[in-house]
């Protein structure tokens, strides 16, 4: 069976059959049973503008994308979503999204892509990213350069921004079966703070901590004088007897992270001490 030739399809067929319908090029010229080369020579005859390329025209599984053919919603869309956004919702990729952008001139002139790349984040995550949307999230569990344990609870009255609590602290609250106050601590009794065993926990306030971490570094102050006061009666080398002296005396840094003080409160027990520091 011979095809049709382009003297043999008059304009109103074409306008008709192509241009006036959802058919692509080939349906259309299978249609007016010409070729896909003939189809686009009758257009130029009658200088008629073919279609633009698209992944939205067609029948069948591709009318999901119909959505697309419409510059308006495409535009009022993009005000508060990301092509992938968009993609998503009516089910194709975000190649095709901008695709169409480009065609219908909704991109700026001055398009910075670092710039477009920050302002999608903003629109995908109006409310920052926090918990689960966050870049780090690692399940909901994360330790502290302190050294305790958080966990992402969002919805306890006590959790940070973020969504965090203490491990310890949920633990403590399970035992006692009460929300704890702001002004209640939380002691691990063996000092592990990665030790969250009920048994290992102790409710205490505030002053109450501070007054057993200060009454622990006090007796340590003490055994450290101890053995410092022997090893100077039986050191005969000054040097050793320096150097003894320097290490259980002055390295307050190194006092400060073993007994989990802040510096300041280390500095006043010494002082209170009598027990000289550089």
């Amino acid at each position: 069976m011979n095809m049709r030739q382009i003297d043999e399809i008059s304009k109103e067929e074409v306008v008709k059959t192509y241009l006036k319908t959802n058919l692509n090029l080939k349906q259309a010229a299978k249609k007016l049973d010409c070729s896909m080369r003939t189809l686009p020579a009758v257009l130029k005859k009658f200088e008629l503008k073919p279609k633009p390329r698209s992944r939205c025209t067609g029948v069948g599984s591709r009318t999901k994308f119909k959505e697309l053919a419409d510059k308006e919603w495409l535009k009022k869309e993009l005000e508060t979503k990301t092509y992938s956004q968009i993609a998503e919702a009516i089910g194709t990729t975000p190649g095709n999204v901008a695709d169409k952008v480009l065609r219908y001139g909704l991109r700026a002139e001055n398009y910075d892509p670092v710039q477009a790349m920050n302002e999608g984040r903003k629109k995908r995550y109006p409310n920052g990213r926090f918990g689960k949307e966050a870049s780090n999230w690692k399940g909901g569990r994360r330790k502290t350069g302190k050294g305790y344990i958080y966990v992402h609870m969002p919805d306890h009255p006590h959790a940070c921004k973020a969504g965090y609590v203490m491990e310890h602290r949920l633990a403590a609250e399970k035992k006692i079966g009460r929300y704890l106050d702001v002004q209640e601590d939380v002691h691990h009794v063996n000092e592990d703070k990665l030790d969250n065993r009920p048994e290992n926990l102790m409710v205490l306030t505030r002053s109450e901590h501070k007054t057993l971490h200060h009454k622990q570094l006090r007796d340590e102050i003490s055994r450290l004088e101890l053995i410092r006061s022997d090893l100077e009666s039986k050191a005969s080398n000054k040097k050793v007897e320096a150097r003894e002296y320097r290490v259980h005396n002055n390295l307050l840094k190194e006092y400060v992270s073993w007994l989990k003080l802040e510096i300041e409160t280390l500095k006043q027990i010494l002082n209170e001490n009598n027990i000289k520091y550089e």
